[in-house]
């Protein structure tokens, strides 16, 4: 009888090893080996994209903050993973901008849509056909769109208190933003945009002082 029974128990749930956090981590941080734990999860419970151990994007930098025991996946850092998931057919790069007033980022999370804005910061730059000569003020600075709904792929940091700055970097090779990323957390938005917008944008940086406004959710 026990002969029996022993048969009739099911069979022992085949599992993964997948990396998790080994404690919360911040976004923009560039991931350590003391950073993760190997975790063995039943194989049907596995996240898709689940990095595995031994897998070089264990190595990469976060997009986001993961919390203790978080399995890590191809989407949670930056690489060609993150940006494919925002594509839709096109062919996109990641932006680094810096924005000049930490505080647009209060409300903005990781997949939202958000235009960045563009105001001169030099007065010679300011549209020449408000500008009245005989006004003792001068015209307000013309606004210009740069970015339209561009996916926000990651916030650096959740620290919104650093220091402003007006720097932007692109570039398509991800190592050159994961490097942007790393060493300059705080007001640092990512951005998922084509090759012509990031160009505006690193322009744009150069002349103006950038802000942005949430449209909404991917």
């Amino acid at each position: 009888m026990a002969l029996a029974l022993h048969g009739l128990e099911p069979e022992p749930a085949s599992t993964t090893e997948v990396l998790v956090a080994a404690r919360d981590l911040p976004g923009g941080k560039r991931l350590e080996p003391s950073d993760l734990r190997v975790v063995a999860l039943p194989t049907d419970t596995v996240p898709a994209g689940a990095l595995r151990p031994g897998d070089p994007r264990a190595a990469r930098v976060l997009a986001t903050p993961v919390r203790a025991g978080e399995p890590l996946t191809d989407v949670r850092v930056l690489g060609p993973s993150l940006l494919d998931a925002y594509a839709n057919g096109q062919e996109l790069v990641a932006a680094t901008v810096r924005l000049a007033d930490p505080g647009d980022l209060a409300a903005v999370q990781v997949g939202d849509r958000i235009d960045v804005l563009a105001v001169p910061t030099d007065p010679a730059t300011t549209d020449p056909a408000t500008t009245d000569p005989a006004a003792t003020n001068p015209a307000p600075a013309r606004v210009e769109l740069v970015a339209r709904a561009a996916p926000v792929i990651a916030l650096p940091s959740t620290d919104r208190t650093g220091a402003t700055g007006r720097a932007a970097e692109t570039s398509a090779d991800l190592s050159a933003v994961e490097t942007t990323v790393a060493q300059s957390p705080g007001d640092l938005v990512v951005l998922a945009v084509p090759a012509d917008v990031a160009a505006d944008l690193a322009r744009a940086a150069v002349t103006a002082r950038l802000s942005a406004v949430v449209r909404g959710r991917s």
